[in-house]
């Protein structure tokens, strides 16, 4: 890539001279936004997961869960997937304030990887654009135009009948100097230089003879000529790449202007990413939620009962057979970068975040009746060979409920089934309760065990005394 690209991490400390380095004098638009904010120390944190451009070079965040030590190509190939991701969610779900998906082509606040993405993607399925003229050949291979043939060829007439031995026929040519097709391979291949790589497109071959094109110098110029041509076309497609073509020349500009730039494709909270993933790869069932009673307000002057509208709302429940056993799974998606060093806890879910989960497991007691009920948290892994790994639990001690488990899912593996369109298997989620027995064996032994020698112990204290 010729531009200065750099991979960071969300939710990890740099130091503000390297993030200066990088983005310039966008620190306080970025600030301001909430995407950048500082520590009592003075180091930097991104709350955002994405891409940002500022004209001059290009910064990708990663999700907070991912391995700091993954090399270079990694990075790409898990940055790419994410846009994916990005693009099926933004398409799915509309577009909050914290989320950066503009789309629209001609827009202000479209993303410049936005724009790469479409012209690339564009170029690779139609080519360039496509300037047509047409010409007239005597007895050509085209369409016959009788008009012209009538008016300007001389017949040959035989009993009053005129017949024409020479015709003049329709032959359409490309223009392939045509300036908008110039100003298309230019920003084919500046878009490419500068995102060609993270966006999968390296084998993709084009004209780079109109890299040095001077856009700046005519840019008002050869945005009218756009604009023109806009107004003169009816194909979708092409009105489409003429207003992303237009955006281009206008960003160029704009990056050499002293204001500053800033170009922004992602998201603040990658946790309703995190959600809508696993919601959609466990499939959350919806009618569940609805059988949930809801809160009673009671007016003690009249004795009158008004019920709340919204309930209790899990994250997932979902409810399967295997081998002739009924289960029921209460799941709750939790984008945390969670972490067990030794007896220090670090990245965990808040108090309010277990009160609502052990709530969810009382409230669904009657719909789960009779079957085995399992009440868990998601959290992102970046292992990508197992698909589920159980490593804990929560509860509080004095409250008659189960204990919420804790679980890591490959984020890489719920990635591809949300892309692919597919969702778990029942094989796959009788793993994943049988993952939860298993542990919930293990811990238990070893709990047993622990509190045998401690036993002990204390016995053989009391006997020496």
């Amino acid at each position: 890539m010729d531009k200065s690209s750099k991979f960071f991490f969300e939710d990890q400390k740099y130091n503000k001279e390297r993030i200066v380095r990088v983005l310039g004098g966008n620190l306080a638009l970025l600030k301001s936004k909430g995407i950048l904010y500082e520590d009592s120390s003075g180091d930097l944190i991104f709350n955002y997961v994405g891409v940002i451009s500022n004209g001059r070079n290009v910064i990708f965040i990663l999700p907070k869960y991912c391995n700091r030590h993954l090399d270079e190509h990694s990075k790409r190939t898990l940055f790419n997937k994410l846009l994916k991701i990005f693009k099926k969610y933004s398409g799915l779900n509309k577009s909050r304030e914290s989320d950066y998906f503009v789309s629209e082509l001609d827009s202000d606040e479209v993303s410049d990887f936005m724009i790469a993405d479409y012209l690339l993607n564009d170029f690779s399925l139609n080519g360039y654009y496509q300037k047509k003229f047409t010409e007239y050949e005597i007895d050509g291979e085209g369409i016959i135009d009788w008009s012209k043939t009538v008016n300007e060829i001389t017949p040959v007439f035989s009993k009053g009948v005129p017949y024409y031995f020479s015709t003049y026929n329709e032959v359409v040519q490309k223009d392939e100097y045509h300036l908008i097709v110039k100003i298309h391979k230019w920003a084919l291949s500046k878009y490419f230089n500068d995102f060609g790589v993270i966006l999968g497109f390296t084998g993709l071959e084009f004209d780079k003879s109109c890299d040095g094109m001077k856009i700046l110098d005519y840019a008002d110029f050869f945005g009218s000529v756009i604009n023109k041509e806009i107004v003169n076309t009816y194909v979708d497609r092409d009105v489409k790449l003429l207003k992303a073509l237009k955006t281009a020349i206008d960003r160029e500009e704009n990056q050499f202007s002293k204001r500053p730039t800033l170009s922004l494709y992602g998201t603040k909270y990658f946790h309703r990413v995190w959600e809508e993933v696993c919601k959609t790869v466990f499939s959350h069932v919806n009618e569940y939620v609805k059988k949930i009673s809801r809160p009673n307000w009671i007016n003690f002057t009249d004795i009158e009962v008004n019920k709340e509208k919204k309930t209790l709302e899990p994250d997932i429940i979902k409810a399967f057979e295997y081998r002739s056993k009924e289960y029921f799974l209460i799941l709750d998606a939790k984008y945390y970068n969670i972490n067990f060093d030794g007896k220090k806890l670090e990245g965990n879910p808040g108090v309010e975040d277990i009160t609502k989960q052990l709530l969810y497991d009382k409230a669904l007691e009657k719909l789960s009746r009779g079957k085995t009920k399992h009440n868990a948290f998601l959290f992102p892994s970046s292992n990508s060979t197992n698909t589920f790994k159980v490593f804990g639990s929560v509860d509080f001690d004095f409250l008659d409920i189960a204990a919420v488990t804790l679980v890591y899912i490959s984020a890489e593996q719920v990635y591809n089934l949300y892309l692919e369109n597919k969702t778990f298997s029942t094989d796959d989620l009788f793993k994943f309760v049988s993952e939860i027995n298993k542990s919930k064996k293990r811990h238990s032994v070893i709990t047993s065990t622990l509190y045998g020698n401690m036993f002990l112990f204390t016995k053989r204290l009391s006997d020496k005394n």
